[in-house]
């Protein structure tokens, strides 16, 4: 992992080193925690389809709504990764 990204998974502890079971996350790094949820849903004529949903746990943003009849693993790492690139131009 280099330096720049060190950082950005780092939590801090708020009780001493032997209790850390209660963590804090950095202030910096909120925008880069994300939760991810798929949903389904039924069209009228019966056709199924999925979205993807992607939110910060922080901000409460939604920074990926993709809705398809099918959404493979491929597709998945795709979206992600373009989440992932409009965050870094935003926060770095």
């Amino acid at each position: 992992m280099d330096k720049a990204h060190r950082h950005t998974f780092y939590l801090t502890c708020r009780r001493s080193a032997r209790q850390c079971d209660l963590f804090t996350y950095v202030p910096g790094i909120v925008a880069l925690i994300w939760s991810l949820d798929f949903l389904r849903d039924q069209l009228s004529d019966g056709r199924r389809f999925r979205i993807l949903a992607v939110v910060g746990d922080f901000t409460r943003e939604c920074l990926a709504l993709v809705a398809d009849t099918s959404l493979s693993g491929r597709r998945v790492g795709r979206e992600l990764d373009a989440v992932v690139a409009e965050v870094a131009t935003n926060t770095f």
